[in-house]
């Protein structure tokens, strides 16, 4: 961590990187790594707090867990053709990185593999992308428009959370799952679209999105409605989400329902009065 280079060529011939190798090492602004690389280690470049850039060859096929986590100057990072997912942390807090392009080769996104990343403005999601773990893009505050690919099957709790400056997603054909609080807290979007694959929402994905005025479904979703603006489940027994935006003072609960899905009322500011069912 000593040294005070700040540029270093791993040699030619080096096949792998091990954990925590170059950990902490703030000195470091650039680092080259050889064609012929194939894995990188957990916490490799950890907490590199001055590394600006950083070229993966396409011979690596694996990235460790955290292996950029607190790199805080990197604002630039190719990613290799070659790669399948993006760990746990990969990439968390690297609150200078503006925008990455993720190769058509990547299925997964790993738990807050992008946590904190408040300077992300745009990423480019692959065809190939079938799922997103809890966490993703937590607190990307720069954010403001995300469109996920049609093979994408799932978002993970929290996934999107707190990306304050959100203000348009466009949900996938082919998505059936959205965990807990999957869009909590983006004060920015106002309206959203569920496809009609969607089958699986656990709690209110919406919690707190202030300005969220509309959420659509097609009147032939098969588990989903939408009455006067409110999202229930298709036989109208559960009520899932009340729009925090919604102006109305007061609000009666159809008979009929059964059940209030949690957080299903949270940030509700403007109603006064609530009617509830016998059922």
């Amino acid at each position: 961590c000593a040294l005070t280079q700040e540029s270093y060529t791993v040699p030619c011939g080096i096949t792998s990187i091990g954990n925590y190798a170059f950990y902490n090492c703030n000195f470091l602004t650039s680092i080259t790594l050889p064609d012929g690389l194939t894995g990188i280690g957990e916490q490799a470049f950890g907490s590199c707090k001055s590394l600006v850039s950083i070229v993966i060859p396409d011979s690596v096929s694996t990235i460790g867990d955290w292996a950029f986590t607190e790199c805080c100057s990197l604002m630039s990072v190719v990613l290799p053709d070659s790669l399948t997912s993006i760990g746990r942390e990969t990439f968390s807090w690297c609150t200078s990185l503006t925008s990455i392009s993720l190769p058509d080769s990547v299925t997964s996104l790993g738990y807050r593999a992008f946590i904190g990343c408040d300077s992300l403005a745009g990423i480019t999601f692959p065809s190939s992308l079938t799922s997103i773990d809890g966490l993703a893009f937590y607190n990307c505050s720069s954010l403001t428009s995300v469109t996920l690919p049609d093979g994408l099957t799932s978002i993970g709790e929290k996934a999107f959370s707190d990306c304050s400056s959100l203000t348009s997603i466009t949900l996938p054909d082919g998505l059936t799952s959205i965990e807990e609080q999957a869009f909590s807290n983006c004060k920015s979007l106002t309206s959203i679209t569920l496809p009609d694959t969607l089958t699986d929402i656990e709690g209110n994905p919406f919690v707190g999105c202030s300005q969220l005025a509309q959420i659509q479904v097609s009147p032939d979703h098969p588990t989903l409605a939408v009455i006067n603006g409110v999202l229930f489940s298709k036989a109208e027994k559960k009520l899932i989400c009340y729009p925090c935006a919604l102006t109305q003072e007061s609000y009666t609960v159809p008979n009929g329902v059964t059940s209030i899905e949690d957080g299903a009322f949270i940030g509700c500011r403007f109603l006064k009065s609530i009617t509830l069912p016998d059922s």
